[in-house]
């Protein structure tokens, strides 16, 4: 995990030439990652992580287990629309 992990944060880095402070876990059910994991994020100076599990960030949320929504091609335009408009509500 650590190689794959570090290898993939250094080319980004390199390509876009600025620090990467952010990982999403490419399943990121709870099953698809553990402890080992989460040490591996906090090593590489990862400031969050983001699973897929479904739900609104919390000010005091592990930031290394963040949950976020997902959008699916199956997903109506207008809950899309919900999801989006109760994000933009929470940024502004």
């Amino acid at each position: 995990q650590y190689s794959e992990i570090s290898l993939c944060k250094h080319k980004i880095e390199e390509k876009l030439d600025r620090r990467i402070i952010s990982f999403a876990y490419p399943n990121g059910r709870k099953t698809d990652f553990n402890m080992d994991t989460l040490n591996i994020i906090e090593d590489l100076c990862f400031k969050y992580a983001f699973s897929t599990e479904s739900g609104q960030i919390k000010k005091n949320d592990y930031p290394y287990r963040i949950p976020r929504y997902g959008i699916t091609s199956d997903l109506s335009l207008w809950k899309i629309r919900i999801i989006l408009s109760d994000i933009w509500a929470r940024i502004v």
